[in-house]
């Protein structure tokens, strides 16, 4: 339903963000919407946070992945034990090829998170846990996913991102 052509970032591409990444398809990475569920589907739907919600996979410009999900074939996950947060990045510059290919991975991989905060910023439904039955619920996810896309793909300017 959600899916476009893939498209690899190309080799000769000026945009300083992906030029590192020549190749790469996507970004991807989840994140919760909490959910109320009958005491017997407690089990299924408990998160690793011990909170009841559906996992939202969300793809988005490039198959990068946070340390999350392992890394394989087709898909390409930072360096662990080295510096990857946005956070860590702010007093000093890489000092290794693998801190500098972090730097750029978050810096990338940073474009999902940020489409995931406009989502839950644009819709309140998906900001509290809903108490629809989980059929309806995953129907007001993909809508309010679907509606978020048709506002970003039409509007210009979008009003959630200050501009």
């Amino acid at each position: 339903m959600f899916l476009v052509p893939a498209e690899s970032v190309d080799e000769n591409t000026l945009d300083p963000r992906w030029a590192k990444f020549q190749g790469c398809l996507r970004a991807l990475d989840g994140t919760y919407i909490d959910v109320h569920v009958p005491s017997v589907d407690k089990g299924r739907y408990r998160n690793r946070k011990g909170h009841c919600s559906v996992n939202v996979l969300g793809v988005c410009n490039y198959y990068l992945r946070d340390n999350g999900y392992p890394n394989c074939e087709g898909f390409l996950t930072p360096y662990k034990g080295v510096r990857y947060h946005l956070s860590e990045w702010s007093s000093r510059q890489p000092q290794t090829y693998q801190e500098y290919f972090n730097m750029k991975h978050t810096r990338v991989r940073n474009v999902i998170e940020r489409a995931f905060g406009l989502l839950k910023m644009r819709w309140a439904i998906l900001r509290s846990p809903s108490w629809y039955l989980i059929k309806t619920t995953n129907k007001i996810i993909v809508a309010c996913c679907l509606l978020h896309k048709y506002i970003r793909r039409e509007m210009v300017v979008d009003p959630l991102e200050g501009g």
